[in-house]
């Protein structure tokens, strides 16, 4: 159940985030990885990560292939922060989703692309149903 959660949360992040309205489904047939083992006790911690879509990955793409032609000096970590963080509207609107789940803790990573998000199973349960 806990899996299984966390793969609806996931899959409704990124839905929320995705500025074209894009639903991610399940696949039609559930791999045997996947097994219910009980329901999960709804004081139970449940971490996952959302990991958001680049802002310009075409950008920082065309800025790889440069460096690598002409040699030049790696980028630091907050030029390559600007490349793959969220916009802001995009975290403004993942943020929003996540408080309904009342997190105990929520990090991002240090390119601020990955959101760790740590809940009970309970609140998860009641906003996936």
């Amino acid at each position: 159940m806990t899996r299984l959660i966390r793969l609806l949360l996931l899959s409704l992040t990124l839905a929320a985030q995705n500025a074209k309205g894009r639903t991610h489904h399940a696949p039609a047939i559930i791999s045997d990885a996947w097994t219910k083992d009980g329901t999960a006790p709804g004081g139970q911690s449940l971490t996952f990560d959302i990991i958001f879509k680049p802002r310009d990955a075409a950008g920082l793409e065309r800025r790889m292939l440069d460096i690598a032609h002409r040699q030049s000096k790696w980028l630091s970590e907050d030029e390559i922060a600007s490349y793959i963080a969220p916009t802001a509207d995009a975290k403004a609107e993942v943020e929003t989703a996540i408080r309904e789940l009342e997190p105990n803790n929520t990090t991002y990573s240090r390119n601020r692309d990955t959101l760790t998000v740590t809940t009970t199973v309970e609140k998860a349960a009641k906003v996936c149903s």
